[in-house]
C-alpha cells in the first residue's frame, strides 16, 4: 500500500522479522539484519514476545530499556541521520488463559511506559497500537483483529499498516 502509493519516492522496505523473536533476539542479529542494510529509516515492533523473559526475570524491564537504547545508539552511530520508528506491542484476550492475558497486558503496559521515554529521548516516530486494537474491538470482535492473543489477522495487519502510515506521514520523515 505505502510502496504503491509512494512509488515515486523510491523506497525499499526490508523485513527481517522472525516469528517468536523478542527484543534481545532482534538485537543479537542486529549486525546482519539491521546495520548491514544501512537504513535511512528503521522501524521496529517488539515486545509482544518478551513475555517469557519478563515472567521469569524481575529485571527484564531494565534489560528491555537498555537493549532498546543500545540498539538505537548503535544504529545512530552508524548513521546519525537515521529516522527511528517505534511501534507499540499489543495483546488481546483471545485464546489466552485469563491469567496469562492479564500478565501479558501488564508487561506490555510497562513496556509502553518505557517506550514513551525512549521515543522522547531519541525523537522517534511513535506508532500507538494497543489502544487502537482496543478501539477496533468496539467495531468487530477481538479475534477479527488478533487471532490468538498476540498475532494479528489480515485485518490486524491492516490496522497496523494504517497506524504506521498515519504516524509516519504526520511526522514528515518521508
Amino acid at each position: 500500500t505505502f510502496g504503491y502509493k509512494y512509488a515515486d519516492r523510491h523506497l525499499r522496505f526490508v523485513n527481517r522479522a522472525c516469528s517468536g523473536d523478542n527484543l534481545e533476539l532482534i538485537y543479537d542479529r542486529m549486525e546482519e539484519d539491521i546495520l548491514a542494510e544501512k537504513p535511512d529509516v528503521f522501524s521496529i515492533l517488539a515486545g509482544c514476545n518478551d513475555y517469557y523473559l519478563w515472567k521469569d526475570d524481575p529485571d527484564h524491564m531494565e534489560e528491555f530499556e537498555d537493549t532498546y537504547r543500545t540498539m538505537f545508539d548503535e544504529i545512530l552511530e552508524q548513521n546519525p541521520e537515521t529516522k527511528l520508528i517505534m511501534c507499540e506491542p499489543f495483546v488481546a484476550p483471545v485464546r489466552l488463559p485469563e491469567e496469562e492475558y492479564k500478565a501479558r497486558r501488564t508487561m506490555i503496559e510497562q513496556e509502553i511506559e518505557i517506550m514513551h521515554r525512549i521515543s522522547e529521548d531519541y525523537h522517534t516516530v511513535y506508532v500507538p497500537l494497543l489502544d487502537r486494537f482496543d478501539e477496533a474491538a468496539q467495531i468487530r470482535e477481538r479475534s477479527y483483529w488478533i487471532w490468538d492473543g498476540v498475532h494479528p489477522t489480515e485485518a490486524g495487519h491492516g490496522l497496523i499498516a494504517h497506524e504506521w502510515i498515519k504516524a509516519v506521514l504526520a511526522s514528515g520523515i518521508l
